[in-house]
């Protein structure tokens, strides 16, 4: 199948779509309550584009302006997804011919700047408080915890991402920020709004899995449909003893327009 990548640049001027041109990304979502983290180098930008954005997203150059930049990929024959959205921390041009925009983006890294206060008074849930994470952040909450905890006189102040370790910190429960939506589930248990997934080598696993501590690692063919929390079914017909159910907890896409390299790593851990 054909690739495709389009980047997405968000200016004072308006969003800027580059689709097309020679794109190098290694996207890293993990599901926890740290920032997800891309490297994206974007191949012969006008030169107007490459002045714009380097000088204004170094603080050590000029004041830092806030930059979004998303990352859409996946083939011509069945489309594409963004895999990531976050904003520009770096961006550093090579030097010519062939001038490559290397940009370091986070996600909320913004608003990992800024601090909000949040005080619930009395016996509060955890819905209560995920609305109130929901408010602070001004980002959607998918709450499917089943857990009917509550908690006395619930009050924080700090930043904004150390909110949804805050949440991390009730115990019982797993929360992380993904592409602008929190996601709240109980503890080692999947999300019920995404589809097991089979990992085979008829699915496009590429090699055996790895095994770590806690679970699995594979690799399969670049997957924009994969998401952080998601239930994946291993069943390779040469590491058998692997085999079983799992969930991701993060996923790192690695790909390159017109290089050799377009995949996604998983890293899962194992479940009943």
């Amino acid at each position: 199948m054909k690739r495709q990548v389009i980047v997405q640049i968000q200016t004072e001027n308006g969003v800027k779509e580059f689709d097309g041109i020679d794109v190098k990304f290694s996207v890293s979502r993990v599901m926890s309550s740290i920032m997800n983290e891309a490297q994206i180098s974007i191949c012969n930008l006008a030169k107007e584009d490459v002045e714009y954005l380097t000088t204004f997203t170094s603080e050590f150059i000029a004041v830092q302006q806030r930059k979004r930049i998303r990352l859409f990929a996946g083939y011509e024959e069945t489309g594409v997804s963004l895999i990531f959205d976050g904003d520009i921390a770096r961006a550093i041009p090579t030097s010519p011919p062939d001038v490559w925009l290397n940009c370091k983006a986070l996600s909320g890294y913004y608003d990992n700047k800024e601090t909000t206060s949040i005080s619930l008074g009395g016996m509060v849930k955890l819905g209560d408080i995920c609305s109130a994470c929901s408010s602070s952040l001004g980002i959607p909450v998918v709450n499917e915890s089943t857990q009917q905890k509550t908690i006395s006189d619930f009050s924080f102040s700090g930043s904004k991402l150390r909110f949804i370790g805050e949440l991390n910190d009730l115990g019982g429960i797993s929360a992380w920020e993904d592409n602008g939506t929190i996601y709240v589930t109980d503890s080692n248990t999947p999300r019920g709004d995404v589809e097991a997934r089979i990992l085979s080598e008829d699915s496009g696993m590429i090699g055996i899995p790895k095994v770590d501590p806690v679970g699995i690692e594979a690799t399969v063919l670049l997957d924009n449909s994969l998401q952080i929390g998601q239930p994946v079914v291993l069943n390779s017909s040469i590491f058998k003893q692997a085999n079983g159910n799992y969930i991701i907890y993060e996923l790192k896409h690695e790909g390159h327009l017109r290089g050799s390299t377009f995949q996604t790593v998983i890293k899962a851990r194992r479940i009943k």
